[in-house]
């Protein structure tokens, strides 16, 4: 059995709002019947709750995204709540509304489907953990860049802090086995943990990265000796996949972690929907870039 989860924290701007109605009535087009749970923080529009009244979505709400950070020191809990992606593994919390299952599926707001969900597990369902390559990785057919993700820091991090190393992985779309996702719940202290080092390696060494005023106040913070020791050097020129990193090193504490790549067509990044391949079942069009999708899903229609 298959559950697909989506997290949303309240969107002022209602894009991300937008973007979910899209996704999930895409994903029941191409089937009906699947689970699919949305964990809410913060409050939504009443037309969000209508959509997913109308689609069979279960929404959990999860209260506050800064309180759901848990009992952190509050300088950490508003620096992070800068973040609105941290989420996506925190949901997990959650689980035992999702009922029982096999697999879970996650899906970022901004992903648009082509055929059936419950196809990635059909294909995808032998490892722990499937995802796309982080687009700019070493294994990224756009090319390999270290000045947006430096791989080489990023392992000599993983060995120091006893980790095994994890590929880069972009976390828009993934699916997890059962037994995964649970003991994933065990280990978000350790993410948030994670997240927290990494903020204030950012802020102390590459604070140009940085520009969110909570943020800002953190860099002052962390001036004193605690939080310094604590700091973990940023190996990215991107500050918004830091969810991604502390993923990552959060799976590189899991023994035996078995991972592979969702494959291409069935699932696209950024534009290589273009020209429709076939086999695509889900496309990960990400936020920049939503404008030119629908405007290209429209000339296909």
């Amino acid at each position: 059995m298959i559950t697909v989860y989506y997290s949303l924290a309240a969107d002022p701007s209602g894009i991300r709002e937008w973007q979910w109605t899209r996704s999930v009535r895409s994903l029941r087009r191409y089937n009906p019947d699947v689970s699919v749970v949305l964990f809410l923080y913060g409050g939504a529009r009443a037309e969000l709750v209508d959509t997913a009244d109308r689609a069979g979505v279960q929404i959990v709400p999860m209260g506050e995204f800064a309180e759901a950070l848990g009992d952190i020191p509050s300088h950490w809990r508003d620096a992070l709540s800068a973040f609105p992606t941290l989420h996506k593994l925190l949901s997990l919390r959650g689980l035992s509304s999702a009922g029982s299952f096999s697999h879970l599926i996650y899906l970022d707001c901004d992903t648009y489907f082509f055929g059936d969900v419950a196809a990635l597990t059909a294909r995808y369902g032998q490892c722990d953990w499937y995802a796309r390559e982080e687009p700019g990785s070493s294994r990224s057919h756009y090319g390999y860049d270290p000045s947006y993700l430096d791989e080489h820091a990023l392992g000599a991090m993983a060995h120091s802090q006893g980790l095994i190393q994890v590929p880069p992985y972009n976390t828009g779309v993934m699916v997890l086995r059962a037994d995964l996702a649970r003991t994933l719940v065990t280990l978000l202290d350790d993410f948030i943990w994670y997240a927290w080092r990494l903020l204030v390696g950012m802020c102390l060494w590459s604070p140009g990265l940085l520009g969110a005023e909570a943020v800002g106040n953190v860099r002052r913070a962390v001036s004193g000796p605690g939080d310094r020791r604590l700091a973990l050097p940023y190996p990215s020129s991107n500050p918004w996949i830091i969810e991604e990193i502390a993923t990552w090193l959060t799976l590189g504490r899991v023994p035996g972690l078995s991972h592979d790549m969702l494959g291409q067509p069935a699932v696209a990044q950024g534009d290589e929907y273009s020209g429709w391949p076939q086999g695509l079942i889900v496309a990960h069009y990400y936020t920049t870039a939503q404008d030119r999708f629908f405007a290209h899903l429209k000339e296909r229609r």
